[in-house]
């Protein structure tokens, strides 16, 4: 192909953006333009701080010391996104200021509704032909467009607790984003220790993301065992059960609203949430797990709650929790310190195995006017040697 020659109006007007971009005024001299092109592309990260804005995906996306976030007047603005429209932060900026004026920071995370209504699930065949088999507890019908410009299919059913299947074929690799319409109502079922219901044994490796629309909630094992599952977006209408994301291991982010009722067992980076309901947040080997902020009408830890949280270094316990139940700690190999500095009384620990398998010498922060009772406590007194008061 030859040369493409570029009047120098249309030189000027480039160069004229470029440096809008850019910030810069001098004149491009030859040779530059395509660095200063370039330059437009790359973004400095955002750094964490003491309060971090995330997408839904795990994006950070601002970044405040707690200084910085108390002096705020209003949120930082809703990050967009094709498809979606989003609905706010998951806190509100007076609660949050709230949480870091007692607990020092915070994570937040952004929440979002699909744009049209459909449940969207995103998927990647890395082999030719292959026959996918969906499957939906459906009391009405769901409308199912199957991304490849083929074909559609339908299910009808009377039952969110029963399943109704359908197949399609695809004839070449690639990606296709399957959508989903439901009149009436749908829920996507799963089975413990054997998978999801939603593509079966194949969408355990093509499932890479999902947008969840209206009229569909989650059951327990919902997406049980999709390792490819690396983003979700949920609806505020939605409901979740117990280990709906359980042994998702390329899952890093879930941001939960305060109008969502979920319990859920996952493999996150971050986990952002202020839901206060009966339920208890589940997050057994979650390898990836950095950061927990627990809503503060947290009442306990429940077992196995952060079990075999690999790469938990630490977390704050808000002062509504009063009981830490069996493993709820265990195998966290990273965690650095727990901090309870915030308590009013000193929760009843069930059993000495809640922070068992613990390679590192981690330490447990109590309020200083409690220290000396923290450290005689029953069952507590077996870990004094981990207990600091909040002033060391």
């Amino acid at each position: 192909m030859g040369k493409v020659y570029l009047d120098e109006q249309i030189l000027t007007d480039i160069a004229d953006a470029t440096r809008s971009k850019t910030g810069g005024s001098a004149a491009l001299m030859p040779g530059q333009m395509a660095d200063e092109i370039e330059s437009i592309g790359q973004i400095t990260p955002v750094p964490e701080k003491d309060v971090n804005f995330y997408d839904y995906d795990g994006t950070l996306l601002y970044s405040y010391t707690k200084q910085e976030f108390l002096a705020l007047e209003s949120l930082p603005a809703n990050p967009t996104h094709d498809g979606l429209t989003a609905q706010g932060w998951n806190w509100s900026l007076q609660d949050a200021k709230t949480y870091v004026t007692t607990y020092q920071e915070l994570d937040i995370g952004q929440f979002y509704i699909t744009s049209d209504g459909k449940t969207r699930i995103y998927i990647e065949l890395n082999e030719n032909n292959i026959n996918c088999t969906l499957s939906l507890a459906v009391n009405g019908t769901a409308e199912i467009d199957w991304g490849d410009n083929t074909s559609t299919s339908a299910l009808t059913g009377s039952s969110t607790s029963t399943l109704v299947s359908t197949n399609h074929t695809y004839s070449i690799k690639g990606n296709y984003v399957i959508s989903i319409s439901i009149t009436g109502s749908a829920k996507i079922l799963g089975t413990y220790y054997e998978h999801s219901k939603l593509l079966g044994k194949l969408g355990w490796g093509i499932i890479k993301k999902v947008e969840i629309g209206e009229n569909i909630n989650l059951d327990s094992w919902a997406f049980y065992d999709c390792n490819a599952l690396e983003s979700i977006s949920i609806s505020n209408a939605c409901t979740m059960r117990a280990d709906a994301f359980s042994n998702c291991r390329s899952l890093k982010f879930l941001i939960i609203t305060y109008n969502t009722n979920c319990t859920t067992n996952c493999f996150l980076k971050h986990y952002s949430s202020r839901v206060a309901n009966n339920y208890a947040f589940i997050f057994q080997d979650c390898y990836l797990l950095k950061k927990a902020t627990l809503g503060n009408s947290t009442a306990s830890i429940s077992q196995n709650q952060f079990l075999n949280c690999y790469s938990l270094s630490h977390i704050f316990i808000p002062s509504s929790v009063t009981e830490i139940k069996r493993y709820a700690f265990s195998g966290c190999q990273s965690l650095t310190f727990v901090d309870f500095s915030n308590s009013s009384a000193i929760p009843t620990l069930v059993n000495i195995d809640a922070f068992q398998d613990i390679e590192i010498n981690y330490k447990i922060i109590v309020p200083d006017n409690l220290y000396d009772d923290w450290i005689v406590a029953n069952v507590w007194s077996n870990l004094s040697s981990h207990i600091i008061s909040k002033s060391d």
